[in-house]
């Protein structure tokens, strides 16, 4: 299965394998949520919940990168550096578009929110650099205005 993150910037991609081995994630979630008001009417029994806004429809996934210790470290720096902003001129502004490629499940364009480092206990003890480690993304798709009726199409 075919899986990456592209910085549509810098045209720069993070293949989801290390040593030529796929890479599949311990877990992926994909989240969105709807936000109510509850609006008080004169003569109802209860509120009437009334749509105000939805949340960002996000992914999360998690990736156990293995390997050698300078491969591994530069896999861990390309995902943090895809939440800072970039950069034009001497104005930082919005953090770059990505395009996440999972399959053909997700291909989507969004950006990357979070990203959480755990190192293993396997280091290159020479250079200090980890062997191991579990690099948690959240990922959050940009969309146009959408319907429940465009989703089940």
């Amino acid at each position: 299965m075919k899986g990456m993150l592209i910085d549509l910037t810098t045209k720069e991609y993070l293949s989801f394998e290390i040593d030529g081995r796929k890479l599949q994630p311990s877990e992926l979630v994909e989240r969105k949520s709807a936000n109510y008001n509850d609006v008080e009417v004169i003569s109802n029994s209860a509120p009437v919940p009334v749509y105000s806004s939805s949340s960002h429809r996000t992914i999360s996934f998690s990736l156990t990168f293995y390997g050698r210790g300078d491969e591994v470290e530069k896999k861990i720096k390309f995902l943090k550096s895809l939440t800072y902003p970039a950069k034009s001129g001497n104005v930082l502004t919005t953090p770059p578009d990505v395009k996440l490629v999972w399959g053909n499940t997700f291909n989507c364009i969004g950006n990357v929110r979070d990203v959480e480092v755990q190192y293993g206990d396997v280091w290159d003890v020479e250079r200090g650099l980890p062997r191991y480690a579990t690099v948690t993304v959240e990922f959050a798709v940009h969309e146009d205005r959408v319907s429940a009726y465009d989703v089940r199409m």
